[in-house]
């Protein structure tokens, strides 16, 4: 998996490429976990390049959702495929990470 991070004014953004799965969700959680220590409240994930999110990824995704939110912020998702919509409509995660359909939008959501 690679993961880039930029900044588009004060929000993170998030690039994943490849998949979330139990091989790569402990380096997913550490990069999230130290934008959120660091003071980020407002980071979305561009998931244009994900291709697989497993139950490993969904509890990262929980965790960093409640740490930021613990801290008044919010993680949104954008660009993501049917596949991944339909693990998270499943799962019962859909209503905890709004969801936009391009990066633009994402940052237009906060």
């Amino acid at each position: 998996m690679d993961i880039r991070i930029s900044n588009a004014t004060d929000i993170s953004v998030v690039e994943v490429q490849g998949k979330l799965d139990t091989t790569t969700a402990n380096q997913f959680q550490q990069e999230l976990f130290k934008l959120i220590e660091a003071g980020t409240v407002k980071i979305i994930i561009d998931a244009t390049h994900l291709s697989y999110v497993s139950s490993a990824g969904l509890r990262v995704l929980l965790a960093s959702g409640k740490k930021i939110k613990a801290n008044g912020g919010k993680i949104v998702l954008c660009n993501i495929n049917e596949m991944i919509r339909e693990v998270l409509d499943i799962s019962g995660f859909a209503p905890l990470f709004p969801t936009f359909h391009t990066r633009e939008d994402a940052i237009k959501g906060f």
